[in-house]
């Protein structure tokens, strides 16, 4: 993934999107959940960025990245469940 324009000319128009969203809806939560590595590595890095230079108190920012969560999650379960088995057996 390529970002084609850095923060300095994007984030006049983060600026104004998140501007309209808290006059919408007043404190927001982003959560972002793109991967911190991999592919999406860049998406996650210019739009973390974004975040912290637009650095609100009416900015909650959080990042959850689910294919790392997921994996995990998998690796322990399948660790379970070959102990289970070997136990059972």
């Amino acid at each position: 993934m390529c970002i084609f324009k850095g923060i300095e000319e994007s984030l006049p128009a983060f600026e104004i999107h998140i501007n309209e969203e808290i006059s919408k809806y007043g404190a927001l939560t982003l959560i972002n959940l793109v991967e911190k590595n991999g592919k999406e590595r860049a998406l996650e890095e210019a739009y973390r960025k974004s975040v912290l230079s637009y650095n609100s108190e009416n900015i909650t920012y959080v990042t959850f990245d689910f294919h790392d969560k997921w994996y995990a999650n998998s690796v322990i379960t399948t660790k379970i469940k070959y102990s289970g088995d070997r136990i059972n057996a």
